[in-house]
């Protein structure tokens, strides 16, 4: 069986568009996993005493809130800090403002284009 060169040029584009799109599955499948380990964790907290329970062992961060805005159809869960790895999972808490639990003024960031897109 002889393989020219166009038959080459097209197994490898395939190639290279299932390794893409393999990319992308992992990356939503890991995301969605990380909201439901997320999830898990905001329920344990706040059926505790409130202590810092990470979604995953190796987590630098852990739910510290609930946001939820029915007008615009938010449900998000506010992480501990504003780290990269932390705001690319849910809006996080910047820890120099108040916790959300006690007075004064909270203040959460997050990326606009993703997960506060209201």
């Amino acid at each position: 069986m002889k393989i020219t060169r166009r038959s080459l040029v097209i197994i490898v584009f395939g190639l290279l568009a299932i390794w893409n799109v393999g990319q992308g599955s992992y990356i939503f499948a890991k995301a969605e996993l990380a909201q439901w380990l997320i999830a898990s964790a905001w329920q344990q907290s706040t059926s505790s005493d409130r202590t810092q329970i990470k979604p995953w062992p190796w987590a630098d961060t852990w739910p510290v809130a609930r946001l939820e805005m029915a007008k615009h159809d938010i449900d998000q869960y506010v992480l501990a800090g504003t780290s990269g790895e932390s705001l690319a999972f849910g809006p996080g808490h910047i820890f120099a403002s108040a916790e959300p639990t006690e007075q004064g003024n909270t203040v959460i960031a997050a990326h606009r284009d993703t997960l506060l897109h209201f």
